[in-house]
């Protein structure tokens, strides 16, 4: 079976400054890639140097979140290919009923990017984005990807120009991990299952995949061998790969989201409609909004961290 990486820091490199210029490569090289912004260019990043040759396909509207909505989906309907970045939680929440109506109900090929979803943002609960996954999920016509290393996102937002379906994607912000090679594929709707195990199984998403990778290292060394399966997308969500870790007779989900309404309440439902006898432990944000702190602090008090994940297989 194929190895991946458990975690190797990528020396002081920037996510965001990748995605961009990952974006300008497909503005240039594809004349329907627009990238429309809302306060998320860099005063002096490649994609605003690039503003005055490409003046009508990088639009920065400034914060106006409900705004950046309207212009991308004007932009899908006239042809083009609609890139949007925004600061979560500002996007989904503050531009929801434009995202329902000009984009999902017009089923029209957007793709929205959430930067510092979760609880990455440092800016504590108000900043704090925790109920994404379960806004997207329940909105017709959306899909929900979760990447989990920047190489993973930037391989998505490169298939993504010719996916002809509203997407949201969150940028793993500030997760500076590697867990997959740059030439690593990747299909909408699939899971990958990175490390083998028939103890338990973690289905974990974006930044907690690699935590659940230090913990499977952790218990091989107690012969404990856990399955772990990057969910990355979440909508559509993969059943197969849900139904396979219910094989293992427990999951453990772990995601940096609302226990209420994520992956874990996807995953629990496959696994009853299914009729499968399976212990199913959900790790996450717990229904209340988010203590102030970093992303590695939150996940350690909620626990849903690599410590919290090797005590709970230790527990059955």
């Amino acid at each position: 079976m194929k190895t991946y990486n458990k975690g190797i820091l990528v020396r002081q490199q920037n996510i965001k400054g990748v995605f961009f210029k990952k974006m300008l490569e497909l503005i240039k090289s594809d004349s329907r890639v627009c990238f429309v912004a809302s306060d998320a260019l860099m005063e002096q990043g490649i994609l605003r140097k690039a503003m005055t040759e490409y003046p009508d396909r990088i639009i920065d509207v400034g914060i106006a979140e409900q705004n950046i909505i309207g212009v991308a989906a004007g932009l899908a309907l006239s042809g083009k290919i609609p890139y949007v970045a925004a600061m979560a939680p500002f996007m989904p929440l503050r531009a929801l009923d434009q995202i329902y109506t000009d984009i999902a109900y017009n089923d029209v090929p957007v793709k929205l990017i959430s930067t510092a979803a979760g609880t990455v943002s440092g800016g504590g609960p108000t900043h704090n984005l925790i109920c994404d996954f379960a806004i997207f999920n329940s909105i017709p016509n959306m899909e929900v990807i979760s990447p989990s290393d920047m190489n993973q996102f930037i391989k998505i937002v490169e298939e993504l120009v010719d996916y002809p379906k509203p997407v949201y994607l969150r940028l793993p912000q500030t997760d500076r991990t590697v867990l997959y090679p740059p030439e690593e594929e990747f299909v909408i709707g699939r899971a990958k299952v990175l490390h083998d195990g028939k103890d338990a199984a973690v289905i974990a998403t974006g930044r907690c995949v690699a935590q659940a990778l230090v913990a499977a290292e952790e218990l091989e060394k107690e012969n404990i061998f856990i399955k772990v399966i990057d969910m990355y997308t979440i909508k559509p969500l993969d059943r197969e790969a849900v139904l396979q870790a219910a094989d293992t007779k427990t999951i453990i989900i772990a995601e940096d989201h609302n226990t209420a309404g994520g992956l874990g309440t996807l995953v629990a439902a496959t696994v009853a409609e299914e009729e499968r006898i399976c212990r199913i432990i959900k790790m996450g944000i717990p229904d209340e909004f988010s203590v102030l702190g970093t992303g590695k602090e939150i996940a350690h008090y909620y626990g849903y961290d690599a410590d919290a994940i090797i005590q709970a297989v230790h527990s059955f």
